[in-house]
């Protein structure tokens, strides 16, 4: 059984779990805390991000466009490259334009989320319960801002990074042009990561992230900023036509 170390709360691991489910892998989940997981992770790959898939034929992938490429030879489920080598290559090469953008998405969301500790604490722990629930909410005021000095969280690069956000959201509703997908007339691994990288802005209801009841006012206010554009709407669509589907259904 290929093992997954990921956290819950991060869309970058909700792309690789969406690859896995789509390719319909087998998998088991191991969900580790963040800024607790580095010492594990560091040790077992050298580096220290998520998520990471243990294997049994190609030791450990480390993060999702490699996970990606594994799956895609392994997996049963349905292709995520087109068998076009035009249309192939542009996925792809979308895949690896929305690589930073899942970045740029996440750091103007951490700018609010972490502005709000007690909620940014239920979103990073999960459903972790029991005593390690208990050690990571006494030790988040520290974890907090260790995380948010590795993403710097500085008002010029919060800045930057929504407006980058916000035009990757234009360049997404430009390429459709009033289509279902991004590249040709069916769903690639260009539309997964588009979708799942937008995470941060989008919030789609069938997103498999423990986004917690509740949310603060400040939240919804990052949140409005984006809803009417017409990529939110769409990455709402792809979790609800392509996610939902996918969810239980690894052999």
């Amino acid at each position: 059984m290929l093992r997954l170390y990921q956290f819950e709360c991060s869309h970058f691991c909700e792309k690789a779990r969406w690859i896995l489910d789509s390719k319909r892998v087998a998998y088991e989940k191991e969900t580790l805390l963040p800024g607790f997981h580095v010492p594990r992770v560091r040790a077992m790959t050298g580096q220290q991000r998520v998520p990471v898939l243990d294997t049994p034929d190609e030791g450990r992938v480390v993060g999702t466009n490699a996970i990606a490429d594994y799956a895609e030879r392994i997996g049963r489920g349905p292709a995520l490259l087109p068998p076009d080598p035009e249309a192939r290559r542009r996925a792809l090469e979308l895949q690896d334009h929305f690589e930073p953008i899942g970045h740029h998405a996440r750091r103007a969301l951490f700018s609010v989320l972490f502005a709000e500790p007690e909620y940014a604490l239920a979103c990073m722990a999960g459903t972790t319960r029991g005593p390690a629930r208990t050690m990571y909410g006494a030790m988040f005021f520290a974890t907090r801002r260790i995380i948010s000095k590795v993403y710097d969280l500085s008002a010029d690069r919060v800045a930057a990074s929504t407006q980058a956000t916000i035009e990757a959201l234009d360049f997404v509703a430009e390429t459709l042009d009033g289509g279902d997908y991004l590249v040709g007339d069916t769903f690639t691994i260009a539309d997964l990561s588009a979708a799942a990288l937008l995470v941060p802005v989008a919030i789609p209801k069938d997103a498999q992230i423990p986004f917690p009841p509740g949310r603060p006012a400040s939240l919804d206010a990052f949140l409005a900023r984006f809803a009417d554009h017409a990529a939110v709407a769409w990455v709402d669509r792809m979790f609800a036509r392509h996610r939902m589907l996918d969810v239980g259904r690894a052999e």
